[in-house]
C-alpha cells in the first residue's frame, strides 16, 4: 500500500505539472550520480614540470568533451582519463568561447567509454537544488550539492549562474547538474577569499557551440598561458561585481603572464575609468588598440577616456578610425562627443556606454 500510494503521489504530481517531489530527486540521487559519473572525465595538462588538473565531460556521441578553456591553455600536452582508468591524448580542440572560457576537445577514446549528458538550455531557477561533480584538489568523481544563488550578468557573457555548491581547483569545467540529472552548467570560476561564492557557465553556451575541424591541440595550446585566461576571467567577474582594485590586479597578473594580451590591457582600462584613474585607463586602451587596432570597443573605449579627462581632438581622432571599423558604433560615441566639454563625464562602462 506504501509504494502504491508514492505512484499516486507521483501520478498526482506530473498530471498537475509539478515535477516531481523534492524528496523524490533526493532519493534518486545517487542512481542519477551513477548514471552521470561515467560521461565526467579527468583532464590532466603538463607545461614544463608544472602540472594541472581539471574536469570534463562527454556531450555527444563523437566523444567531444567539455571543460574550461583555462583548464587546457598553454599547457605543452593533455591527456583525458575515463571511468575505466584508462588515458588518451588530446588531440583537437574542435571549438571554442573564449568569452564563456568553454573548449570541445577530442581524443581517440574508443566508443564504449564514451558516455554523454543531456544538457539543458534551460537557465535554472534562483533557490534551486543543484549539484556538481568533479575533481577537487584531485579527488576523484566528488559529488557536492547547493542551491542556485542568483543568476548574474556579465559584459558579452551575459548570463552566469552563482551557485553554493564547492568548487575547488580541480573541479573547473565539471558538470552542475539538476534533480532530473540534466546537466545546467559548467563549474568555472570561485571567489578564493568568499564563502560559497562558485559560478557556473550556462549550459546554453555548451549548446550554441558549433563543433568544426578546430585546431590541432598543439597550435592552440601555443596561443596563451592557461593562467593568463584564469586571471583575465577573475578579473572580469570582479569588474561585474564593482571590485575595480582587485579586478585590476587579476587583469595586471593576466598581463604579466601574457604580455600581449590585448583583453587584459582593454578590461584594466575598464575599471581604471570606473576608478575615475583616467590616465591609467589611457595608457591601457592605447596598449590594447596597439596590439589590437581592429577591434572597434578598445578604439570605442579610449575615445571615450580622451573625452574625459578632456582631450576632444585626440577623442576625434580615435572617432575617425572608429568610423571606418564599426559606424554604428561610431555614431554612438559622435552622440557624446558632440555634447561638448561636460561638467561630469560619462563613467565607462563594460557594454560600450
Amino acid at each position: 500500500m506504501h509504494s502504491l500510494r508514492l505512484l499516486s503521489l507521483w501520478c498526482l504530481c506530473l498530471a498537475l505539472g509539478l515535477g516531481c517531489p523534492a524528496a523524490w530527486a533526493q532519493d534518486n540521487l545517487p542512481a542519477i550520480v551513477k548514471r552521470i559519473s561515467p560521461a565526467v572525465v579527468v583532464v590532466e595538462t603538463q607545461r614544463g614540470n608544472k602540472k594541472g588538473l581539471g574536469t570534463g565531460f562527454f556531450i555527444n556521441s563523437q566523444g567531444h568533451i567539455v571543460t574550461n578553456m583555462h583548464v587546457v591553455y598553454g599547457a605543452e600536452r593533455a591527456m583525458v582519463k575515463t571511468q575505466e582508468g584508462r588515458r588518451y591524448p588530446v588531440k583537437r580542440v574542435v571549438a571554442e568561447d573564449k568569452e564563456a572560457d568553454l573548449v570541445l576537445i577530442s581524443a581517440d577514446i574508443p566508443p564504449r567509454e564514451i558516455v554523454p549528458l543531456e544538457i539543458s538550455g534551460r537557465l535554472p531557477e534562483v533557490g534551486e537544488k543543484i549539484y556538481a561533480i568533479g575533481h577537487p584538489m584531485g579527488l576523484e568523481k566528488t559529488v557536492s550539492e547547493g542551491i542556485v544563488s542568483a543568476i548574474r550578468k556579465l559584459p558579452k557573457l551575459g548570463d552566469i549562474i552563482q551557485i553554493t555548491a564547492p568548487i575547488s581547483p580541480g573541479s573547473s569545467g565539471g558538470p552542475v547538474f539538476n534533480g532530473a540529472g540534466q546537466v545546467i552548467g559548467v563549474a568555472r570560476a570561485t571567489f578564493r577569499t568568499g564563502q560559497n561564492l562558485n559560478f557556473a557557465v550556462p549550459g546554453r553556451k555548451v549548446l550554441e557551440m558549433k563543433s568544426g575541424t578546430g585546431s590541432s591541440f598543439s597550435q592552440f595550446s601555443q596561443e596563451m598561458p592557461g593562467d593568463a585566461l584564469e586571471k583575465f576571467q577573475l578579473g572580469r567577474v570582479l569588474h561585474a561585481k564593482k571590485d575595480y582594485a582587485k579586478a585590476v590586479q587579476a587583469f595586471q597578473e593576466a598581463i604579466k603572464a601574457k604580455p600581449d594580451f590585448a583583453e587584459a590591457y582593454h578590461g584594466a582600462g575598464m575599471s581604471y575609468g570606473a576608478m575615475r584613474k583616467t590616465d591609467q585607463a589611457i595608457d591601457h586602451f592605447q596598449q590594447a588598440v596597439r596590439l589590437k587596432p581592429e577591434v572597434p570597443l578598445f578604439h570605442y573605449h579610449l575615445a571615450l577616456a580622451y573625452f574625459v579627462s578632456g582631450n576632444k581632438n585626440k577623442a576625434l581622432e580615435e572617432y575617425r578610425l572608429l568610423a571606418r571599423l564599426d559606424p554604428a558604433l561610431a555614431a554612438k560615441l559622435k552622440g557624446i562627443l558632440d555634447t561638448g566639454p561636460a561638467a561630469r563625464p560619462p563613467q565607462l562602462s563594460p557594454n560600450g556606454g
